[in-house]
């Protein structure tokens, strides 16, 4: 249970899920695990942020003369609005042959009740992934509710009205599979991977889970006793105390600034009534989406659907209007010292969402700046200078606001040096055009990583449900085509944008004074 790239309940073991930071839940004592942990602040930049990173066919489910059908097949040739109902008549497809990019296999269903499913066929593959996407998270808890969308994740694997919480984990661990879930700012998320001939108890899991979970009195203070834990212990691990306050300096006084597992204070005070009333009122079918990926039939697999869930309660939902984080007008910068032996400097800057096009330039500027070895920032930095091997960036667009994040591992002697570094490559990306050569490459390179990084059922979607539950979900086709048409000019004109100085956001961290001196004669050297 936890945050998208920072925790995450790990009921079996782990998916090949890109940018997620396990927190393990082995226990060290003493001074020696603090700093062997604090050595991990080489993901720093992913912590920066914090952050990451679709339907054809003319089938429609059976249904008797007279009786509205649950399932509707959505294909117009543009997607159709979030929670738009479609009972018993036939729809085009959602990409039409006006898309370059169409994906025969993806498809979009709406069914009576608002639930969205959205289903994308890869025969041979012999597994499937189920997810379950509720738009609830941390950005739409009040202050005094804050972890409350994390503390009822954690309730939804205490039982159901069909199962207890270990008869729901069984039913998957027994077929080979896996079950977990995972809170962030905008979503949370339960999802399975199983066999494909198992996709019906995959669907009857994840279903008693959403629809049908007990929120037992008696299950909330076992819970809320495991939450403080993991409270407790996200502030021991240098990887999330680094979240809280990079989130913090990006987001202050904003719901996106909070931790998304709420203080201790507050998960204190959450009682059983607030939980009841917030699964109640959250998890109805207009802010559900069911994404299943794998060998499947799409048409077989909505109407399993539609038997699972066709008791959600439709569209009464609360409806809130998310407000944005106010503008930054000044240059931030923070300062911290920790138990490690090497220093680390990182930039985050505030950037646009998911609804703005440039999301796609700001993707491509993330290649070309800091993501991966090809990057301006890693062969100035790296390969030049020698001044660290520890560079990275990332962009993660929200639903109407993104950040994007650098990181850069060092000496505390060069700190200074590595500053002046990534500033002078801002600036020259802003001043001197793109050869075509460099952006060729750019291209190439994102396409490679997005494809490779989505190779298995479980991230494709990911992909899919992700985007679907924050603005609207489109096919890696789609996707793919959108970069290919960026120019030069977009890239400059974006960072022109983004990239002024009352927008940086500098954190350093530095080791605690005459610590290595300390550790190395206590024998703690690495």
């Amino acid at each position: 249970m936890g945050w998208r790239l920072a925790l995450n309940r790990q009921d079996a073991k782990n998916p090949r899920i890109q940018g997620r930071v396990n927190v393990s839940r082995t226990e060290e004592g003493g001074l020696k695990m603090a700093i062997r942990s604090s050595i991990l602040y080489i993901h720093l930049g992913v912590l920066v942020v914090t952050w990451a990173l679709f339907a054809c066919g003319r089938p429609r489910p059976d249904a008797s003369p007279g009786k509205r059908s649950l399932v509707s097949i959505s294909s117009e040739a543009t997607p159709l609005a979030k929670g738009e109902a479609v009972a018993g008549e036939m729809r085009k497809p959602l990409f039409t042959v006006q898309d370059n990019f169409l994906s025969p296999t993806l498809r979009k269903f709406v069914f009576s009740n608002e639930l969205t499913l959205i289903t994308q066929e890869r025969p041979g593959t012999r597994t499937v992934a189920v997810q379950a996407w509720i738009r609830v998270g941390s950005r739409y808890e009040t202050e005094p509710l804050s972890g409350i969308s994390h503390f009822l994740e954690h309730m939804l694997f205490r039982g159901s009205t069909k199962y207890s919480g270990e008869e729901l984990r069984r039913k998957i661990r027994t077929v080979g599979g896996y079950l977990n879930g995972e809170t962030f700012w905008e979503y949370t998320k339960y999802y399975t991977v199983v066999p494909a001939t198992r996709l019906e108890t995959a669907i009857d899991v994840l279903g008693e889970m959403v629809v049908n979970s007990l929120i037992r009195p008696e299950d909330v203070d076992t819970e809320r006793k495991v939450i403080l834990e993991e409270i407790s212990r996200f502030n021991d691990d240098p990887r999330l105390f680094a979240l809280n306050i990079v989130t913090e300096t990006l987001f202050p006084n904003h719901p996106l600034g909070r931790p998304v597992v709420g203080t201790e204070k507050t998960v204190k005070k959450i009682t059983h009534p607030q939980l009841l009333d917030f699964y109640r009122s959250r998890y109805t079918a207009d802010n559900v989406t069911l994404v299943i990926v794998g060998d499947i039939n799409s048409e077989r697999t909505a109407q399993l659907v539609a038997q699972k869930f066709s008791t959600l309660r439709p569209g009464a939902g609360v409806k809130i209007n998310l407000i944005p984080p106010p503008p930054q007008v000044a240059f931030r910068q923070v300062s911290i010292e920790r138990l490690l032996f090497q220093a680390y400097v990182a930039v985050g800057i505030p950037t646009m969402g998911v609804q703005d096009q440039d999301r796609y330039v700001m993707d491509l500027i993330n290649v070309i700046l800091g993501a991966g070895k090809n990057s301006r920032i890693y062969q100035r930095i790296k390969e030049r200078e020698g001044l660290s091997d520890e560079i990275g960036s990332v962009y993660l667009p929200l639903s109407d606001i993104g950040a994007w994040g650098i990181y850069v591992g060092t000496s505390p002697d060069h700190i200074e040096r590595v500053k002046e570094l990534i500033f002078q490559e801002f600036e020259t990306l802003k001043s001197e055009p793109l050869s075509d050569a460099e952006l060729d490459l750019a291209k190439r390179t994102l396409e490679g990583n997005f494809l490779i990084e989505r190779e298995d059922n479980n991230s494709q979607a990911h992909f899919y449900g992700w985007f679907e539950t924050i603005h609207r979900a489109e096919s890696m086709e789609a996707y793919l085509g959108k970069v290919r048409q960026i120019s030069k000019e977009d890239v400059q004109r974006v960072t022109h944008q983004y990239f002024q100085r009352n927008r940086y956001n500098l954190f350093v961290v530095k080791p605690v004074e005459g610590i290595k001196k300390v550790l190395s004669a206590l024998g703690y050297l690495f």
